[in-house]
């Protein structure tokens, strides 16, 4: 089985609120163990970018689940493509909660990313994985 990384990005409903990401964020943790899923999930103001990795039928069932969740909306799949190895072995899933002024740091490093709501929806393949490569060092 090939393994793929799948980057997407997503508004979150105004009903879902930080304890309640990270509630969802520990069961991933335990359920992405089991499943061999890796990766990272960068939040901003109601807005995700979520980076999963891992062999492609358990990341397909994964995201399909995302994409019928309720508490999220405009998904948008930026990039799934085969990968030759993980970028985020120590994580079955890092959460990172961007901050107003990390997040204008970013856009300045990069430039061309409009600052719009949902803040990730402007991001190509390229940019979204340099973005992401921002946190694996």
């Amino acid at each position: 089985m090939a393994l793929v990384h799948l980057i997407y990005c997503s508004a979150i409903q105004d009903f879902v609120t930080i304890p309640d990401l990270y509630r969802v964020l520990q069961q991933s943790i335990k359920n992405n163990g089991q499943r061999g899923i890796t990766g990272i999930v960068m939040y901003h103001d109601g807005s995700v970018l979520q980076i999963l990795e891992g062999e492609e039928e358990s990341v397909s069932a994964l995201y399909e689940k995302i994409c019928n969740d309720r508490r999220h909306h405009r998904i948008q799949t930026i990039i799934k493509e085969q990968i030759d190895h993980r970028n985020f072995t120590q994580w079955s899933m890092g959460f990172i909660n961007l901050s107003s002024r990390e997040l204008s740091q970013l856009i300045a490093d990069f430039g061309e990313i409009p600052p719009e709501d949902p803040v990730f929806d402007s991001l190509d393949e390229g940019k979204a994985k340099q973005f992401l490569a921002a946190f694996h060092q």
